[in-house]
């Protein structure tokens, strides 16, 4: 009896194909460039902690109001450290500071965007 063995290049066509929607589910997507109308902190004590660490919300030109997530089970491989976070908070406070998001969908929350990277401009 005979068995026919798939070639190497069905196999490796197949392969790639099935990695398509991985590769493009975790490619940085860039947000609408709008001003922070708000950044939310969750402590260790919060309950919603283990959800998110925090949260920003952009507001842009057309008047949507975005909101972005950093880590917890939300958006477990990015963080922000204390300088980052810093900052967004200063650019919050001078409120004549644009903000360009990049942002990854997150694993919890269904839709959540998970900033990855963030642009400050001068407006």
């Amino acid at each position: 009896m005979l068995r026919s063995v798939p070639s190497i290049a069905a196999v490796a066509a197949l392969i790639a194909t099935s990695l398509l929607p991985v590769q493009s589910a975790l490619a940085d997507e860039d947000g609408k460039v709008g001003r922070i109308v708000s950044l939310t902190i969750n402590t260790q004590g919060s309950d919603k902690y283990a959800s998110f660490h925090g949260s920003l919300g952009v507001r842009t030109p057309d008047g949507r109001r975005d909101v972005y997530f950093w880590g917890g089970s939300t958006c477990p491989a990015q963080k922000l450290d204390a300088s980052e976070v810093s900052m967004l908070a200063g650019a919050l406070a001078q409120r004549k500071t644009n903000l360009r998001p990049v942002y990854r969908t997150g694993e919890g929350a269904r839709g959540a965007r998970c900033l990855v990277a963030f642009e400050l401009q001068a407006s």
